[in-house]
């Protein structure tokens, strides 16, 4: 289900993100945190773990992180120890989780690196509760790739593709109330 590259792609300890990018990623955990106190919680591709213990210490119920790689899982569990934060490696865009498990699921920087994009958005709608929270981001196209179309392949080479605002909305308009 995902670009067999992703891996090479993912904010780590062990990797280089320039401040920009570090910034950008820290201000994304800062957004969603207010949105968890009190909820059970999914964090889809949570690389390092880094932003799951966010979750996990601004007050979530539960915060399950899952990631396709094994090292970042392993190294999660290692670092980040909190009754309320477990850690699970998953290969693909099946949620291991059981129907309406959750109250929100968090997803950043992930749905453009999935081959089966509308599956992965069934497998979220499936696992939220009747009144689940998405929260989801994703690269815009029309910044990243001017003058492209959705089947486009874009110039970062981990991403199946990439979005624009317009086609990003259309994937999802089917299973959510959109709130923007």
């Amino acid at each position: 289900m995902f670009a067999k590259k992703i891996a090479s792609e993912r904010n780590s300890d062990a990797s280089y993100l320039p401040p920009w990018a570090r910034h950008e990623h820290q201000m994304r955990y800062e957004f969603a945190k207010d949105f968890l106190v009190g909820k059970d919680v999914i964090d889809c591709a949570c690389g390092s773990g880094e932003s799951s213990a966010i979750f996990a210490a601004a007050g979530a119920k539960s915060v399950i992180g899952i990631d396709l790689d094994e090292q970042s899982i392993k190294n999660a569990q290692r670092k980040y120890l909190s009754d309320n934060l477990k850690f699970l490696q998953n290969y693909n865009a099946d949620l291991p989780m059981p129907d309406a498990s959750c109250d929100v699921v968090v997803s950043f920087e992930t749905i453009e690196h999935i081959l089966d994009d509308s599956h992965f958005v069934d497998e979220i709608s499936r696992v939220l509760r009747s009144n689940g929270l998405l929260i989801c981001s994703t690269p815009n196209r029309l910044i990243t790739n001017p003058r492209t179309a959705i089947t486009d392949k874009p110039w970062n080479q981990f991403h199946v593709r990439e979005y624009s605002y317009d086609d990003f909305l259309k994937l999802f308009k089917d299973k959510y109330s959109l709130v923007l």
